[in-house]
């Protein structure tokens, strides 16, 4: 706001992608309690929306979906990669004693971080890896057989461009993934053990009347929209339950301006089918 007066008319919008959904609403959660407090000589954000695309959210319910979209009731391209065999692996290391969903329930009701690492290490080598191992498929974009061709990386060398830092008030470098800081959250259990921050987070906002759209590729697998329609329906905003089907073009403009919010709809087809509260 400082180094861009000029664009604070338009309000500050948090967007987050992938584990992004962990944190853009916590962070925006916060923003809106440190504006409510009115401490003397700070700045007051003002907060108008945040967006999550492909958000890993809730691992409470987000490790779930990854049998639901790989097996039941399945994906909206009726890809069905398991056999018999591999389905009923996959059930047991979600649902099974011991499996996934007991451990998603020890860490939340015993936030440590031994707890919550163990959950972390195996939701994420016997459920989330399971497509990887068994599919062939690239979990991205469940059309394409891995390898696949992208994501490209030439956005990294753009993003580090002297002339482009300065644009966007960047005084570092852009690094696409350090190797440290997953380590360092990964110790701690952090992906199991925040579900219920983050839910509690953007009902939160909704409340105080800030704009939350979650917008989920179909083709995904890893975070996959039967997941995102879960968060939702924890989140549980008015009218959510009720509202119908609309297409998306109904929400755009001439100019291809998103004029409302929307998700995909529950039925998972026709694709170009959303759900909007």
């Amino acid at each position: 706001m400082v180094a861009f007066p000029q664009y604070t008319a338009n309000g500050i919008h948090i967007t987050g992608q992938s584990y992004g959904g962990h944190y853009a609403p916590i962070f925006a959660d916060h923003i809106m309690l440190q504006n409510q407090l009115g401490v003397p000589d700070t700045v007051n954000i003002p907060l108008r929306s945040i967006s999550i695309e492909d958000g890993f959210m809730d691992s409470r319910v987000q490790f779930g979906a990854y049998f639901n979209y790989s097996v039941s009731p399945g994906n909206p391209y009726d890809i069905t990669p398991f056999n018999d065999t591999l389905r009923q692996k996959l059930f047991t290391n979600m649902f099974g004693t011991g499996g996934c969903q007991e451990k998603q329930t020890a860490c939340n009701s015993n936030p440590t971080d031994k707890v919550c690492a163990d959950a972390d290490e195996f939701c994420i080598k016997n459920v989330e890896e399971f497509w990887d191992v068994n599919t062939g498929r690239f979990e991205n974009d469940i059309r394409l057989l891995s390898p696949a061709p992208y994501p490209a990386r030439n956005f990294i060398a753009y993003l580090n461009r002297a002339d482009i830092q300065a644009a966007i008030g960047a005084s570092n470098n852009f690094t696409a993934a350090s190797v440290q800081t997953s380590i360092a959250f990964s110790s701690t259990g952090d992906d199991s053990r925040t579900g219920a921050l983050v839910v509690q987070s953007m009902k939160n906002l909704l409340q105080q009347g800030v704009t939350v759209a979650l917008f989920v590729g179909d083709a995904d697998y890893d975070s996959n929209i039967i997941g995102a329609q879960m968060v939702a329906a924890e989140v549980g905003a008015a009218n959510w339950a009720s509202a119908g089907l609309s297409k998306l073009m109904d929400f755009l403009s001439r100019d291809f301006t998103l004029q409302g919010t929307s998700r995909h709809s529950a039925s998972l087809k026709p694709r170009a089918e959303f759900k909007n509260a």
